[in-house]
């Protein structure tokens, strides 16, 4: 008799606990939140690689001599956002070799990179600037910190290579990447 009651207790401690569960399962859904939203692009950038180029104007300002501000509104296509802008700007100064201007150093540089949706990447970077003929080359390095829409929790690195004309204004980055993470 002592057997069967604790198989009786056993099973009803048992079927109490399915009964428990399954309470605890229903106030789950019940309660559940609803899923956010992730966008598929924003799926697709998770660690993934904006490949494109820009052209577009930049104006040189001199602050001092050998020393100024240079600002940039540039446009083009981005894999795999699609057509983006870009409007930056950056501290020059000359760097001297010999007593002779050899190139200008970029800094503080900041950005803005712009998706067809209106969702933006800010942007930091630093770079140099060297004579090529009638145009200077350029190289530029930097990090992506957050943002709006779809980029508001990047973070990642950015580089860009191209040239610039001071005298015309004129402006191409035939290479930009971006490797971004979110958080």
């Amino acid at each position: 008799m002592g057997v069967q009651k604790r198989k009786c207790n056993r099973n009803r401690a048992l079927r109490l606990e399915a009964l428990e569960q399954r309470e605890l399962l229903s106030t789950a859904v019940a309660h559940a939140r609803p899923a956010i939203e992730v966008s598929p692009l924003a799926r697709k950038l998770g660690g993934e690689i904006i490949n494109g180029w820009l052209v577009g104007q930049g104006v040189w300002t001199p602050r001092a001599k050998f020393q100024g501000k240079n600002t940039i509104t540039a446009s083009g296509p981005a894999t795999p956002i699609g057509a983006v802008t870009f409007n930056g700007s950056t501290a020059y100064k000359a760097a001297v070799q010999d007593h002779a201007i050899v190139g200008y150093n970029l800094e503080n540089g900041v950005g803005t990179l712009t998706d067809s949706s209106g969702d933006r990447l800010n942007i930091h970077f630093t770079g140099v600037l060297y004579e090529n003929g009638t145009s200077y080359a350029f190289s530029w390095t930097g990090t992506v910190n957050g943002g709006t829409g779809q980029f508001a929790r990047a973070t990642g690195n950015f580089s860009a290579w191209g040239t610039y004309s001071i005298a015309t204004g004129s402006f191409q980055a035939p290479s930009i990447t971006l490797t971004l993470t979110h958080k």
